[in-house]
């Protein structure tokens, strides 16, 4: 790791940005196959898809009254 280090350093500006670039593109590759989290979009679709038992309610009243 250190090779790495004492390497970078001598590298002028110019070139320092454009590993750093490079190294910024080699990672948003790996995290993209990285298989994607859906917990978070799970627990959402869990609270907006449950009704309440006056939802209920509310919506066989609707049925009644529009038969």
């Amino acid at each position: 790791m250190s090779d790495i280090v004492l390497k970078y350093n001598m590298l002028d500006e110019n070139a320092r940005k454009q590993l750093n670039d490079f190294i910024d593109f080699l990672l948003s590759k790996n995290k993209k196959k990285k298989k994607p989290d859906f917990s978070e979009y799970h627990n959402k679709i869990q609270t907006v898809s449950q009704w309440s038992e006056e939802d209920v309610k509310y919506l066989r009243e609707i049925e009644n009254n529009y038969n």
